[in-house]
């Protein structure tokens, strides 16, 4: 952080909540000792995930902190490099990792209503700057469409009034098409749980 920045106030670092190795746990302190060793032995790149990953430990993060944490420094660092990477098109494995996440935030939720879930990628609707997704989430006696109807012309009308990166539209109920422009800081796996929370809501609002 400090190589993009000017000067790290004093203040800034007294506010860091900083957990003294006495209050560690004795697995922890150890792990902490033993980084410490490699890192004589070592570079920082060479070390870096299990400095990472013991972080994440101390500061009891889960998983989706893990992700947050990761996906801010990825896409958000005031960096050239990290700059490219959010602006740059995505892969094929990130955008099946996305929706796997969205998948299963959304199958979570819907879990004790035995709700079917579906979440895809509709390659055949993609047009630029947007790719598109499809999520249907139907309760257990519902039917629809296997190919439920794109509406695009309230697609376009909602993307130009509101000049957004993603665009949210429901043909039908429990039929929701997702636009999401195609660039990498908006296809991480933090994006793809809070566009859950985002249908998940659009959906209660239809109700």
């Amino acid at each position: 952080y400090g190589v993009w920045v000017d000067a790290i106030y004093l203040d800034s670092v007294k506010r860091f909540p900083v957990v003294p190795f006495d209050r560690l746990s004795v697995t922890l302190a150890q792990q902490c000792r033993a980084l410490s060793r490699r890192l004589k032995q070592a570079s920082v790149g060479a070390v870096q995930n299990a400095i990472d990953r013991f972080v994440f430990e101390v500061y009891g993060l889960n998983e989706n902190d893990d992700d947050a944490v990761r996906d801010t420094i990825a896409t958000a660092l005031p960096s050239a490099e990290a700059k490219q990477r959010a602006l740059r098109a995505t892969r094929d494995s990130e955008r099946v990792d996305f929706v796997t996440t969205a998948f299963a935030s959304l199958a979570h939720v819907h879990a004790a209503s035995s709700a079917s879930v579906v979440v895809r990628e509709r390659l055949d609707l993609m047009m630029a700057p947007w790719r598109m997704l499809e999520v249907r989430v139907m309760p257990p006696s519902a039917t629809s469409s296997d190919r439920p109807e794109f509406p695009l012309a309230r697609f376009l009308e909602v993307a130009d009034s509101e000049g957004a990166s993603q665009v949210i539209v429901q043909p039908e109920p429990g039929v929701t098409f997702v636009g999401l422009i195609d660039r990498y800081m908006f296809w991480t796996k933090t994006r793809a749980r809070l566009l859950a929370s985002d249908i998940v809501e659009v959906m209660s609002d239809d109700q």
